[in-house]
């Protein structure tokens, strides 16, 4: 890090060529060298598990949230053979589900498919989320659109009994066709008890490329506010995805590229709702 910063300021200081962006870039990464070294000194003392190799396979697990403290709650691309996935793969394949896992003697076990009301056989179901009473549950589609790219839909779902009924579509405020719309987490506006939903899009109106919006369900109409951009405190030119809200503690978890760390994509840490942050940390090692 000491030498990627004499190298940046070298270049911030001869440069001269016509991309005004890139002395800005380099001002920025000096900072960023100098708030990493801080993070190497540091380390939490924090026990990271590996789930049971009933969950764990050999593609991609992901998004895991809590129905209560004996449910989990998953997405996967479940097969026992490797399934090369990237983002430009044609329909055919096998797609992901939601699935879950019980908690018995203080271990993870995989149960099964989590709801088929939720996955659908045409689509890829994931990164679900429940609102805090446990009664609606928002989760994402994704398809390829017409110009063969991977776009992702917003849904939500009411409790229904033991399962969950059928899913709507939020509107096209929240899921522009456009754009992707993906990676909900849900919580409650303290000031009226309406549902605050942030999400990731690549919608042009944000700080580029992937950003945080966030919009409010308006329970006593049954509508979803226009969504609004979460801030230049949490968004930046890179991408910013996979939030997460902690009710209790008034606090946004996601990862972000663009501010900087210990590997790509760094977790953070604010304190705040909508737009009002309070300072941005990074959460440091060992989970960084």
């Amino acid at each position: 890090y000491d030498s990627a910063k004499v190298n940046f300021e070298k270049f911030k200081k001869e440069y001269k060529g016509d991309q005004k962006t890139l002395k800005k870039l380099a001002a920025k990464e000096i900072l960023l060298c100098d708030s990493v070294q801080k993070l190497i000194v540091s380390e939490k003392k924090i026990v990271i598990r590996h789930l049971d190799s009933t969950i764990n396979k050999v593609n991609t697990e992901g998004a895991p949230v809590a129905f209560n403290d004996s449910t989990l709650v998953f997405t996967s691309l479940r097969t026992d053979k490797k399934e090369y996935v990237t983002e430009e793969d044609t329909g055919d394949l096998i797609k992901r589900k939601l699935y879950f896992a019980k908690k018995q003697n203080d271990e993870w076990q995989y149960k099964g498919e989590y709801s088929t009301v939720l996955n659908d056989a045409s689509a890829n179901t994931g990164n679900a989320c429940f609102s805090p009473d446990k009664k609606r549950i928002y989760f994402t589609r994704c398809k390829l659109n017409l110009n063969e790219v991977m776009t992702c839909a917003i849904y939500v779902s009411e409790k229904n009994g033991d399962d969950w009924s059928e899913p709507v579509k939020l509107p096209k405020t929240v899921n522009d066709p456009k754009y992707t719309s993906t990676m909900p987490a849900v919580t409650t506006d303290p000031a009226k008890g309406n549902e605050m939903i942030y999400y990731v899009s690549n919608n042009k109106e944000g700080k580029g490329g992937l950003d945080i919006w966030y919009t409010v369900y308006d329970k006593k109409n049954k509508v979803y506010k226009d969504p609004k951009n979460a801030g230049t405190k949490i968004n930046t030119a890179g991408d910013e995805i996979s939030p997460y809200f902690d009710h209790e503690t008034r606090t946004l978890y996601f990862s972000s590229d663009g501010m900087g760390g210990l590997g790509g994509f760094d977790i953070f840490k604010a304190t705040g709702d909508g737009k009002k942050w309070l300072a941005l940390e990074n959460i440091g090692q060992p989970l960084n």
